[in-house]
């Protein structure tokens, strides 16, 4: 009789897919650590806020506390955020890819950092 649980032998397929499961969690870690360091979650929410209440004040006829070049800053941050998304499913796909490296995450456009420091 054998001590030996059979069950619980990994595979080299099962290894494989562990080593791309790892990968991929770090590039998100990595995605998310990138992001928030930028355009923190707080500045995100006072951002949208600001947004909202801009957008109440103009269907109501009142004066604006965000500008246009505001609005635009914002979109932009935003798309920014989708970027560094696309960017880190590109770089999670490909085990060789080091997500600590520069050359694979866009940079924050120009003014964005501003608006931020601003909320």
């Amino acid at each position: 009789m054998s001590n030996i649980d059979f069950s619980r032998l990994l595979t080299s397929e099962d290894l494989a897919e562990q080593a791309v499961q790892a990968h991929r969690a770090a590039v998100k870690a990595v995605c998310k650590q990138r992001i928030l360091a930028r355009y923190p979650l707080e500045a995100q929410q006072n951002i949208v806020q600001a947004i909202a209440v801009h957008v109440l004040e103009v269907r109501v006829g009142n004066a604006a506390q965000l500008d246009s070049e505001d609005i635009a800053l914002a979109l932009a941050a935003q798309e920014w955020v989708a970027d560094m998304q696309a960017a880190c499913r590109v770089l999670a796909a490909d085990l060789s890819a080091d997500p600590l490296e520069e050359g694979g995450w866009p940079d924050l456009p120009e003014g964005v950092a501003g608006l931020i420091a601003r909320f």
